[in-house]
Protein backbone atom coordinates (compact mmCIF):
# COMPACT_ATOMS: atom_id res chain seq x y z
CA UNK A 1 0.00 0.00 0.00
CA UNK A 2 1.39 3.49 -1.07
CA UNK A 3 0.26 6.75 0.34
CA UNK A 4 -0.33 8.70 -2.96
CA UNK A 5 -2.74 11.76 -1.45
CA UNK A 6 0.26 14.18 -0.77
CA UNK A 7 1.89 13.72 -3.51
CA UNK A 8 -1.18 14.45 -5.42
CA UNK A 9 -1.16 17.63 -3.86
CA UNK A 10 2.03 18.41 -4.55
CA UNK A 11 1.58 18.26 -8.58
CA UNK A 12 -1.14 19.20 -10.83
CA UNK A 13 -2.81 16.48 -12.45
CA UNK A 14 -1.20 17.23 -15.90
CA UNK A 15 2.04 16.93 -14.25
CA UNK A 16 1.34 13.48 -12.73
CA UNK A 17 -0.15 12.52 -16.41
CA UNK A 18 3.38 13.61 -17.98
CA UNK A 19 5.70 11.75 -15.36
CA UNK A 20 3.39 9.16 -15.53
CA UNK A 21 3.60 8.73 -19.31
CA UNK A 22 7.54 9.12 -18.70
CA UNK A 23 7.50 6.01 -16.79
CA UNK A 24 5.84 4.34 -19.38
CA UNK A 25 8.33 1.66 -19.34
CA UNK A 26 8.80 1.28 -15.44
CA UNK A 27 6.09 -1.25 -13.10
CA UNK A 28 5.39 1.68 -10.51
CA UNK A 29 3.01 3.33 -13.58
CA UNK A 30 0.02 1.24 -12.56
CA UNK A 31 0.92 2.46 -9.50
CA UNK A 32 0.14 6.31 -10.06
CA UNK A 33 -2.14 5.66 -12.14
CA UNK A 34 -4.27 4.16 -9.05
CA UNK A 35 -4.02 6.83 -6.95
CA UNK A 36 -4.79 9.18 -9.98
CA UNK A 37 -8.15 7.35 -9.80
CA UNK A 38 -8.62 7.18 -6.04
CA UNK A 39 -8.06 10.98 -5.85
CA UNK A 40 -11.11 11.54 -8.81
CA UNK A 41 -13.20 9.02 -7.52
CA UNK A 42 -12.88 8.88 -3.89
CA UNK A 43 -12.77 12.17 -3.16
CA UNK A 44 -12.52 12.22 0.70
CA UNK A 45 -8.34 12.32 0.93
CA UNK A 46 -6.72 13.68 4.00
CA UNK A 47 -7.34 17.33 5.18
CA UNK A 48 -5.37 19.66 6.99
CA UNK A 49 -5.49 18.76 10.99
CA UNK A 50 -7.54 21.01 12.94
CA UNK A 51 -6.06 22.57 16.28
CA UNK A 52 -8.32 21.61 19.26
CA UNK A 53 -8.29 23.51 22.88
CA UNK A 54 -8.82 19.65 24.30
CA UNK A 55 -6.86 16.98 24.98
CA UNK A 56 -6.41 13.84 22.54
CA UNK A 57 -8.23 11.39 24.93
CA UNK A 58 -8.11 8.33 23.30
CA UNK A 59 -5.24 6.28 24.94
CA UNK A 60 -3.94 2.35 26.11
CA UNK A 61 -5.61 3.55 29.59
CA UNK A 62 -8.91 5.26 28.63
CA UNK A 63 -9.21 1.94 26.28
CA UNK A 64 -11.88 -0.25 27.88
CA UNK A 65 -13.28 -2.82 25.79
CA UNK A 66 -13.64 -3.45 21.85
CA UNK A 67 -14.87 -6.02 19.36
CA UNK A 68 -12.03 -8.64 20.05
CA UNK A 69 -11.38 -9.70 16.96
CA UNK A 70 -8.52 -8.21 15.76
CA UNK A 71 -5.70 -9.92 13.92
CA UNK A 72 -2.66 -11.09 15.60
CA UNK A 73 -0.35 -8.62 13.73
CA UNK A 74 -2.65 -5.86 13.29
CA UNK A 75 -3.64 -5.56 17.38
CA UNK A 76 -6.48 -2.34 18.32
CA UNK A 77 -3.65 -0.86 20.03
CA UNK A 78 -2.23 0.23 16.80
CA UNK A 79 -5.30 3.13 16.66
CA UNK A 80 -3.54 5.10 19.18
CA UNK A 81 0.84 4.36 18.74
CA UNK A 82 1.10 7.90 16.36
CA UNK A 83 1.97 5.91 13.15
CA UNK A 84 -0.07 6.74 9.92
CA UNK A 85 1.98 5.24 7.71
CA UNK A 86 0.49 2.79 5.13
CA UNK A 87 2.13 -0.21 6.14
CA UNK A 88 0.49 -3.43 7.42
CA UNK A 89 2.27 -2.61 10.73
CA UNK A 90 0.49 0.68 11.47
CA UNK A 91 -2.70 -0.26 10.86
CA UNK A 92 -5.76 -1.94 13.20
CA UNK A 93 -7.75 -4.95 11.27
CA UNK A 94 -10.35 -6.97 11.98
CA UNK A 95 -10.04 -9.83 9.20
CA UNK A 96 -13.41 -11.80 7.70
CA UNK A 97 -15.88 -8.96 9.79
CA UNK A 98 -17.94 -6.52 8.25
CA UNK A 99 -16.91 -4.01 11.55
CA UNK A 100 -14.61 -3.89 14.69
CA UNK A 101 -15.69 -1.30 17.56
CA UNK A 102 -13.21 0.35 20.14
CA UNK A 103 -14.64 1.44 23.57
CA UNK A 104 -13.46 4.02 25.53
CA UNK A 105 -13.69 5.29 29.51
CA UNK A 106 -12.37 9.22 29.71
CA UNK A 107 -13.05 8.63 33.60
CA UNK A 108 -15.76 11.82 33.93
CA UNK A 109 -17.48 13.90 31.84
CA UNK A 110 -15.76 15.79 28.82
CA UNK A 111 -17.30 18.11 26.39
CA UNK A 112 -16.46 16.58 23.33
CA UNK A 113 -14.84 18.96 20.80
CA UNK A 114 -14.14 16.31 17.73
CA UNK A 115 -13.33 12.94 16.79
CA UNK A 116 -10.51 12.01 13.58
CA UNK A 117 -9.91 8.77 11.84
CA UNK A 118 -6.59 8.43 9.85
CA UNK A 119 -9.14 6.19 6.91
CA UNK A 120 -7.53 3.55 4.89
CA UNK A 121 -8.57 3.00 1.28
CA UNK A 122 -5.03 1.32 -0.13
CA UNK A 123 -5.27 -2.76 -1.37
CA UNK A 124 -7.54 -5.46 -0.02
CA UNK A 125 -8.19 -4.17 3.60
CA UNK A 126 -9.97 -0.76 3.65
CA UNK A 127 -12.43 1.46 5.92
CA UNK A 128 -15.65 2.24 4.38
CA UNK A 129 -17.67 3.66 7.02
CA UNK A 130 -17.44 4.32 10.74
CA UNK A 131 -19.54 5.27 13.62
CA UNK A 132 -19.98 7.35 16.57
CA UNK A 133 -21.45 6.84 20.22
CA UNK A 134 -21.51 8.42 23.48
CA UNK A 135 -22.82 8.14 26.78
CA UNK A 136 -22.90 10.33 30.58
CA UNK A 137 -23.18 7.03 32.70
CA UNK A 138 -22.47 2.99 32.16
CA UNK A 139 -26.10 2.57 32.73
CA UNK A 140 -27.01 4.82 30.21
CA UNK A 141 -28.29 3.41 26.32
CA UNK A 142 -25.55 4.55 24.03
CA UNK A 143 -26.81 7.42 21.88
CA UNK A 144 -25.77 7.86 18.01
CA UNK A 145 -23.14 11.01 16.96
CA UNK A 146 -23.29 10.19 13.41
CA UNK A 147 -23.39 6.22 12.03
CA UNK A 148 -22.41 4.67 8.95
CA UNK A 149 -20.43 8.00 7.92
CA UNK A 150 -17.95 7.46 4.64
CA UNK A 151 -14.74 6.63 5.76
CA UNK A 152 -13.33 5.48 2.14
CA UNK A 153 -10.20 7.54 2.01
CA UNK A 154 -6.65 7.38 2.80
CA UNK A 155 -5.94 10.07 5.17
CA UNK A 156 -7.70 11.66 8.34
CA UNK A 157 -11.53 12.47 8.67
CA UNK A 158 -12.72 14.93 10.99
CA UNK A 159 -16.17 15.20 12.51
CA UNK A 160 -16.51 18.24 14.67
CA UNK A 161 -19.10 18.20 17.96
CA UNK A 162 -20.99 20.56 19.52
CA UNK A 163 -23.19 20.13 22.84
CA UNK A 164 -22.33 16.32 23.40
CA UNK A 165 -20.64 15.76 27.22
CA UNK A 166 -19.97 12.24 27.62
CA UNK A 167 -17.60 9.81 29.67
CA UNK A 168 -18.08 6.78 27.86
CA UNK A 169 -17.09 6.63 23.94
CA UNK A 170 -17.90 3.88 21.20
CA UNK A 171 -16.49 4.10 17.62
CA UNK A 172 -17.28 1.71 15.17
CA UNK A 173 -15.38 1.30 11.54
CA UNK A 174 -16.70 -1.39 9.02
CA UNK A 175 -16.37 -2.15 5.36
CA UNK A 176 -18.57 -4.01 2.73
CA UNK A 177 -16.92 -7.51 3.02
CA UNK A 178 -18.01 -8.09 -0.96
CA UNK A 179 -15.58 -5.35 -1.51
CA UNK A 180 -12.95 -5.67 1.36
CA UNK A 181 -10.93 -8.50 2.66
CA UNK A 182 -11.39 -6.44 6.43
CA UNK A 183 -12.28 -3.24 8.18
CA UNK A 184 -9.23 -1.56 9.01
CA UNK A 185 -7.88 2.23 10.36
CA UNK A 186 -4.81 3.49 10.42
CA UNK A 187 -5.16 5.73 14.07
CA UNK A 188 -8.40 7.47 16.11
CA UNK A 189 -7.95 10.68 18.19
CA UNK A 190 -11.33 12.11 20.21
CA UNK A 191 -10.61 15.45 21.90
CA UNK A 192 -12.23 16.99 24.68
CA UNK A 193 -11.97 18.78 27.61
CA UNK A 194 -13.09 17.90 31.22
CA UNK A 195 -16.90 19.09 32.39
CA UNK A 196 -15.94 21.17 35.77
CA UNK A 197 -17.40 20.07 39.05
CA UNK A 198 -20.61 22.06 40.09
CA UNK A 199 -19.60 25.19 42.18
CA UNK A 200 -21.20 24.84 46.42
CA UNK A 201 -24.17 26.96 46.70
CA UNK A 202 -23.69 30.22 48.02
CA UNK A 203 -25.34 31.24 50.93
CA UNK A 204 -26.47 34.88 51.16
CA UNK A 205 -25.08 37.07 54.26
CA UNK A 206 -27.21 38.02 57.11
CA UNK A 207 -26.63 41.23 58.30
CA UNK A 208 -27.52 41.43 61.92
CA UNK A 209 -30.74 42.96 62.83
CA UNK A 210 -30.35 46.66 63.75
CA UNK A 211 -32.89 47.94 66.74
CA UNK A 212 -32.73 51.51 67.71
CA UNK A 213 -33.11 52.53 71.10
CA UNK A 214 -36.09 54.55 71.09
CA UNK A 215 -39.18 54.57 68.75
CA UNK A 216 -39.95 58.00 67.10
CA UNK A 217 -43.91 58.07 67.13
CA UNK A 218 -45.54 59.90 64.44
CA UNK A 219 -48.38 62.53 65.33
CA UNK A 220 -51.36 62.55 62.56
CA UNK A 221 -52.55 66.00 61.36
CA UNK A 222 -56.04 66.70 59.69
CA UNK A 223 -54.22 67.03 56.57
CA UNK A 224 -52.43 63.49 56.28
CA UNK A 225 -53.68 60.42 56.92
CA UNK A 226 -50.89 58.24 58.62
CA UNK A 227 -50.46 54.30 58.97
CA UNK A 228 -50.41 52.59 61.76
CA UNK A 229 -46.58 52.15 62.61
CA UNK A 230 -45.43 48.34 62.38
CA UNK A 231 -44.04 46.66 65.26
CA UNK A 232 -40.53 46.70 64.79
CA UNK A 233 -38.69 43.21 64.62
CA UNK A 234 -37.57 41.35 67.75
CA UNK A 235 -33.73 41.06 67.72
CA UNK A 236 -33.08 37.47 68.01
CA UNK A 237 -30.38 36.76 70.64
CA UNK A 238 -27.20 35.08 69.28
CA UNK A 239 -26.02 32.34 72.19
CA UNK A 240 -22.51 31.29 72.00
CA UNK A 241 -22.13 28.04 73.75
CA UNK A 242 -19.15 27.03 75.35
CA UNK A 243 -16.93 24.15 74.17
CA UNK A 244 -17.99 20.54 75.32
CA UNK A 245 -15.80 19.59 78.45
CA UNK A 246 -15.10 16.06 79.03
CA UNK A 247 -15.77 15.35 82.47
CA UNK A 248 -13.64 13.31 84.31
CA UNK A 249 -15.10 9.87 84.96
CA UNK A 250 -17.39 9.24 87.43
CA UNK A 251 -17.28 6.30 89.73
CA UNK A 252 -20.65 5.43 90.56
CA UNK A 253 -20.74 2.77 93.24
CA UNK A 254 -23.88 0.55 94.81
CA UNK A 255 -21.58 -0.41 97.71
CA UNK A 256 -20.30 2.02 100.58
CA UNK A 257 -17.80 0.85 103.52
CA UNK A 258 -19.49 -1.61 106.33
CA UNK A 259 -22.13 -3.30 103.34
CA UNK A 260 -22.53 -7.04 103.09
CA UNK A 261 -22.09 -7.79 99.58
CA UNK A 262 -21.36 -11.79 97.80
CA UNK A 263 -19.91 -12.78 94.55
CA UNK A 264 -22.75 -13.27 92.00
CA UNK A 265 -23.94 -15.97 90.17
CA UNK A 266 -22.39 -17.99 88.20
CA UNK A 267 -19.22 -15.58 88.50
CA UNK A 268 -16.03 -16.94 90.00
CA UNK A 269 -13.80 -13.72 91.21
CA UNK A 270 -10.13 -13.24 91.85
CA UNK A 271 -9.27 -11.22 95.17
CA UNK A 272 -6.25 -9.21 94.15
CA UNK A 273 -3.54 -7.17 96.31
CA UNK A 274 -4.16 -4.04 94.65
CA UNK A 275 -7.36 -2.40 92.69
CA UNK A 276 -5.75 -3.23 89.14
CA UNK A 277 -5.96 -6.64 87.00
CA UNK A 278 -2.13 -6.44 86.83
CA UNK A 279 -1.84 -6.92 90.75
CA UNK A 280 -1.06 -10.21 92.52
CA UNK A 281 -3.87 -12.61 92.55
CA UNK A 282 -4.48 -13.38 96.43
CA UNK A 283 -7.54 -15.56 96.01
CA UNK A 284 -10.25 -17.27 93.99
CA UNK A 285 -14.07 -16.73 95.58
CA UNK A 286 -16.52 -18.82 94.33
CA UNK A 287 -20.12 -17.52 93.85
CA UNK A 288 -21.94 -16.62 96.76
CA UNK A 289 -19.39 -15.76 99.04
CA UNK A 290 -19.82 -13.37 101.36
CA UNK A 291 -17.78 -10.34 102.24
CA UNK A 292 -18.05 -6.89 104.30
CA UNK A 293 -16.57 -3.66 101.99
CA UNK A 294 -14.03 -1.74 103.47
CA UNK A 295 -13.05 0.87 100.97
CA UNK A 296 -14.05 2.08 97.34
CA UNK A 297 -14.69 1.99 94.99
CA UNK A 298 -11.89 3.05 92.38
CA UNK A 299 -11.57 2.74 89.06
CA UNK A 300 -9.13 1.28 87.43
CA UNK A 301 -8.81 -0.98 84.08
CA UNK A 302 -12.70 0.00 83.11
CA UNK A 303 -13.28 -1.83 86.72
CA UNK A 304 -14.94 -0.03 89.51
CA UNK A 305 -12.45 -1.95 92.78
CA UNK A 306 -13.77 -2.13 96.52
CA UNK A 307 -11.62 -3.32 99.05
CA UNK A 308 -13.35 -6.43 100.51
CA UNK A 309 -12.72 -9.02 103.85
CA UNK A 310 -14.39 -12.20 103.14
CA UNK A 311 -16.58 -13.80 106.42
CA UNK A 312 -15.19 -17.27 105.60
CA UNK A 313 -11.43 -17.35 106.27
CA UNK A 314 -11.07 -13.23 106.44
CA UNK A 315 -9.42 -12.46 103.54
CA UNK A 316 -8.86 -9.43 102.49
CA UNK A 317 -8.08 -7.78 99.14
CA UNK A 318 -9.58 -5.63 95.98
CA UNK A 319 -12.31 -7.34 93.74
CA UNK A 320 -14.31 -6.01 90.81
CA UNK A 321 -17.61 -4.45 91.76
CA UNK A 322 -18.90 -5.41 88.49
CA UNK A 323 -19.25 -8.95 89.98
CA UNK A 324 -20.65 -8.44 93.51
CA UNK A 325 -24.49 -7.89 94.67
CA UNK A 326 -25.53 -6.58 97.84
CA UNK A 327 -27.03 -8.79 100.23
CA UNK A 328 -29.76 -6.32 101.24
CA UNK A 329 -32.91 -5.44 100.11
CA UNK A 330 -32.53 -1.93 99.98
CA UNK A 331 -34.78 0.03 97.43
CA UNK A 332 -36.56 -3.15 96.67
CA UNK A 333 -40.34 -1.91 95.69
CA UNK A 334 -42.14 -5.16 94.43
CA UNK A 335 -42.49 -8.69 95.35
CA UNK A 336 -42.67 -11.76 93.06
CA UNK A 337 -46.15 -11.85 91.47
CA UNK A 338 -46.87 -8.41 91.54
CA UNK A 339 -48.23 -7.30 88.66
CA UNK A 340 -46.39 -4.21 86.97
CA UNK A 341 -46.76 -1.71 84.33
CA UNK A 342 -44.68 -0.01 82.07
CA UNK A 343 -44.16 3.55 81.82
CA UNK A 344 -42.65 3.91 79.03
CA UNK A 345 -40.82 2.13 76.02
CA UNK A 346 -38.54 -0.13 77.63
CA UNK A 347 -35.63 -3.01 76.77
CA UNK A 348 -36.45 -6.52 77.46
CA UNK A 349 -32.90 -8.34 78.27
CA UNK A 350 -31.92 -12.57 78.36
CA UNK A 351 -30.02 -11.24 82.11
CA UNK A 352 -29.87 -8.30 83.95
CA UNK A 353 -27.98 -5.69 81.93
CA UNK A 354 -27.29 -8.67 79.36
CA UNK A 355 -28.15 -9.18 75.57
CA UNK A 356 -31.03 -7.20 74.71
CA UNK A 357 -33.63 -9.80 73.67
CA UNK A 358 -37.15 -7.49 72.35
CA UNK A 359 -38.75 -4.04 73.90
CA UNK A 360 -42.25 -3.78 75.32
CA UNK A 361 -44.13 -0.36 74.78
CA UNK A 362 -45.22 1.79 77.34
CA UNK A 363 -48.36 0.75 78.61
CA UNK A 364 -47.16 -3.26 78.60
CA UNK A 365 -48.31 -5.07 81.69
CA UNK A 366 -46.67 -8.04 83.27
CA UNK A 367 -45.70 -10.25 86.34
CA UNK A 368 -42.98 -9.98 88.16
CA UNK A 369 -41.11 -13.26 88.40
CA UNK A 370 -37.69 -12.80 90.07
CA UNK A 371 -36.25 -9.38 90.94
CA UNK A 372 -32.27 -9.24 91.74
CA UNK A 373 -30.36 -5.78 92.81
CA UNK A 374 -28.02 -3.89 90.42
CA UNK A 375 -24.60 -4.81 91.30
CA UNK A 376 -23.85 -1.06 90.52
CA UNK A 377 -25.91 1.86 89.70
CA UNK A 378 -26.11 1.17 85.80
CA UNK A 379 -27.47 4.06 84.23
CA UNK A 380 -29.37 4.95 87.99
CA UNK A 381 -30.78 1.52 87.81
CA UNK A 382 -30.88 0.14 91.54
CA UNK A 383 -33.05 -3.31 90.48
CA UNK A 384 -33.62 -5.71 87.51
CA UNK A 385 -37.32 -7.38 87.17
CA UNK A 386 -37.37 -10.74 85.44
CA UNK A 387 -41.34 -10.15 84.37
CA UNK A 388 -43.69 -12.26 82.43
CA UNK A 389 -45.46 -9.81 80.14
CA UNK A 390 -49.16 -10.20 78.82
CA UNK A 391 -47.94 -10.15 75.61
CA UNK A 392 -44.41 -10.32 73.43
CA UNK A 393 -40.83 -11.11 75.05
CA UNK A 394 -40.63 -11.91 78.25
CA UNK A 395 -37.00 -11.27 80.08
CA UNK A 396 -35.52 -8.68 82.38
CA UNK A 397 -36.40 -4.57 82.79
CA UNK A 398 -34.79 -1.90 84.87
CA UNK A 399 -37.00 -0.66 87.80
CA UNK A 400 -36.78 2.89 86.12
CA UNK A 401 -39.55 2.00 84.07
CA UNK A 402 -41.71 0.03 85.25
CA UNK A 403 -44.57 0.68 88.17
Amino acid sequence: MYTMCTYLSLYPIKNVTTKIMSLHSKKILRIYTGAIIGALLLGNSASAATTYSGKQLVSQSTHTSDSADFAADRPVERLWDGCTVSTPNCVAASPDRPSFFVEFDLGSLHTLEAARLFADADGTSFSQTWSFEYKAEASDQWTSAFKDSDAYANGWIERPFTNITARYVRVTVGANRAQAAAPEARELEIYGTPVPPPMPPILPSIDPIQTSASTSQTIATSSEIIAPALPLPIPIPIVTLPLPITPAPIIVGTFQANMQVTVMQPYSIRLRADHTTNAVILARKNPGAIALVLEGPVATDGYAWYKVKFTSDNSIGWAAGEFLTSTTSSGRKYEKGATVTTIANVSVRDNPAGAKVGQQVSGSRGIIVDAIPAYRAFMGVSWWWKIDYTTGPDGWSAQNYIK
